[in-house]
């Protein structure tokens, strides 16, 4: 996940750092298994939001704890309807939720399409997910095939699995970082 922060000049959202979290997933998931299953650990982050940003609000904020700045919530299950409330969202199923939060991922077969770290748009996916080249930039992806690669987003499917995915990287074990070549 990353730590985002609101542009007053160009009144955007913009990446202020990266927060890596590590999970440990099954290498036979398929890769739509994966975004559920990571969606459904984030999904109280959701919640929350929903919550602060709503206008109607019942959270008094604290001096440490100041979540009213937040952007307004923007999923909806159609364009048109009045931001969601924390109640409304919470007896979504995870499912519909996902479908909800997660519609251009879903669309495009991937974290989020055309986005890349750099150009995250929160309207087009609730998160991003992203293999990560740590051990350098110098050779071609083994995922994507272009040179100096720093990262390839995630697929979204079910005609490749996690395991699939590690074999392309030449990765024999998700344990670790410490391999030759680390994702």
């Amino acid at each position: 996940m990353a730590s985002w922060g609101h542009d007053k000049e160009t009144n955007k959202m913009s990446k202020n750092s990266l927060i890596p979290r590590l999970l440990w997933v099954r290498k036979d998931s398929t890769m739509k298994d994966l975004h559920f299953e990571i969606f459904k650990h984030m999904r109280f982050v959701f919640s929350e939001w929903a919550d602060w940003s709503h206008p109607d609000t019942s959270r008094t904020p604290t001096k440490d704890n100041d979540l009213t700045k937040l952007p307004p919530f923007p999923y909806r299950r159609n364009p048109e309807d009045p931001q969601m409330k924390k109640e409304e969202f919470d007896a979504l199923s995870d499912e519909e939720a996902f479908s909800i939060c997660c519609k251009a991922i879903i669309e495009s077969g991937s974290s989020a399409g055309e986005q890349s770290s750099y150009t995250f748009d929160l309207s087009r996916g609730a998160y991003q997910l992203e293999f990560k080249n740590t051990a350098g930039m110098y050779s071609q992806c083994k995922l994507c095939g272009s040179d100096r690669c720093k990262s390839c987003l995630v697929p979204f499917g079910d005609n490749s699995t996690v395991k699939d995915q590690l074999t392309k990287l030449s990765l024999t074990a998700n344990d670790t970082l410490f391999e030759q070549m680390s994702f």
